[in-house]
């Protein structure tokens, strides 16, 4: 079996990093909360008609963008955990 990561054992777990971001209202299921240590990562949710076109027989398609930040929960910890600056809010 894998030893626990060291942040693990310290319990220096994602709320208490400074790249916590808390979401009260996520629809994730276990998530606390986003990751803000990264720009958020974008995928493609698929193809749509170009609104600007001459002629709508020959309008091209376009892909259809969204980002996210990564969800993270309450016990979750990864390698760039920052501790939060005591004193700030």
């Amino acid at each position: 079996m894998a030893k626990p990561h060291r942040n693990a054992e310290r319990k220096n777990f994602c709320p208490a990093c400074d790249h916590f971001h808390g979401l009260e209202n996520s629809n994730v299921p276990g998530a606390a909360g986003v990751c803000l240590f990264h720009p958020p990562t974008p995928f493609v949710v698929g193809m749509a008609q170009s609104a600007i076109a001459v002629d709508p027989q020959h309008a091209q398609l376009i892909p259809v963008l969204r980002a996210y930040f990564p969800p993270v929960g309450k016990i979750d910890t990864c390698s760039q955990w920052t501790p939060r600056p005591a004193g700030e809010a």
